[in-house]
């Protein structure tokens, strides 16, 4: 699906392809977990989204986030979906839990600098969806979660290595 030819096929074929990588990744996901099956259900997520079938999107979207729970990621893409669905309840409950996810598993340092906070692109999407949802109280609380580069840090190599 990803490769350029796929995009020369008619659209009956494309929908013929994403029909049969469905049925694979739908055998597949029986004897999945965890990330494994969180990764297979953001796929067919995919292309249940390009089929146009988006019931059947949030359905592999809400199966990707039970997999992993704790994926902030996962949670925002489902917001998202969720959102676009006209269901800006359940989305908001679904930004509130990506957030506390980042909350309590915070990204690693980033290994070649920048200093700052490796949480802070997703923080700013979820901050954007909380106020596409007319939440503007929480969108600033999410900006004021963003933590500032320490004095001094400006890329370059960890731990004071020097060339």
């Amino acid at each position: 699906i990803n490769e350029p030819e796929f995009f020369n096929k008619s659209t009956e074929q494309q929908k013929k392809i994403r029909e049969e990588a469905l049925e694979r990744f739908a055998g597949a996901v029986q004897n999945a977990t965890g990330t494994e099956a969180a990764a297979i259900h953001l796929q067919m997520a995919n292309l249940y989204r390009d089929l146009n079938k988006k019931p059947e999107q949030l359905k592999a979207l809400e199966q990707a986030v039970k997999a992993e729970p704790n994926d902030a990621e996962l949670r925002l893409e489902y917001a998202r979906s969720l959102r676009d669905a006209a269901q800006p309840k359940v989305a908001l409950a679904q930004l509130q839990e990506a957030s506390k996810a980042l909350d309590n598993a915070p990204a690693p340092a980033m290994m070649f600098g920048g200093g700052g906070d490796p949480n802070a692109g997703m923080r700013q999407q979820i901050a954007a969806e909380f106020t596409q949802l007319k939440q503007p109280k929480l969108a600033e609380a999410e900006r004021a979660k963003i933590k500032a580069p320490e004095p001094g840090a400006g890329g370059g190599f960890p731990g004071g290595i020097q060339m």
